[in-house]
């Protein structure tokens, strides 16, 4: 089944733009039997950006599909689920190892063990 790369929403072969995000699909759609199922709730895109590169790194196909909604009659305005930004989802074969990714990823988290490096925390060491 095809799925959009920018939401992982479904879309059929005949999809010119994903029918969840809008997002134009000319050539860029991606193709699996399998179906996507989500791994991760992140609260903010952060978290989001960062369990996502994370997956990515250990060869855990991922797609990050944000939560938003068009505020009624606000010409653009997005508005996110309360406590929600983002879900990760993969493909169902791959689900328990990118969960066990993720748990991971956020007890080194909460454990203060990923620290950016210096340079790219901004901190001037001179």
């Amino acid at each position: 089944m095809p799925f959009c790369p920018e939401c992982g929403s479904g879309c059929r072969e005949t999809d010119r733009a994903c029918p969840s995000c809008g997002r134009e699909l000319t050539g860029e759609r991606r193709f699996s039997d399998e179906r996507l199922t989500a791994v991760y709730a992140a609260p903010n895109q952060l978290l989001s950006r960062l369990v996502k590169a994370t997956l990515e790194n250990a060869g855990v196909p991922v797609v990050e599909h944000v939560d938003r909604t068009a505020a009624p009659g606000s010409h653009g305005l997005y508005l996110h689920m309360v406590g929600r930004y983002s879900r990760l989802l993969t493909v169902e074969s791959r689900a328990e190892q990118a969960r066990e990714i993720v748990a991971d990823f956020l007890a080194a988290y909460e454990r203060g063990d990923l620290a950016l490096p210096e340079e790219e925390a901004g901190a001037d060491t001179d």
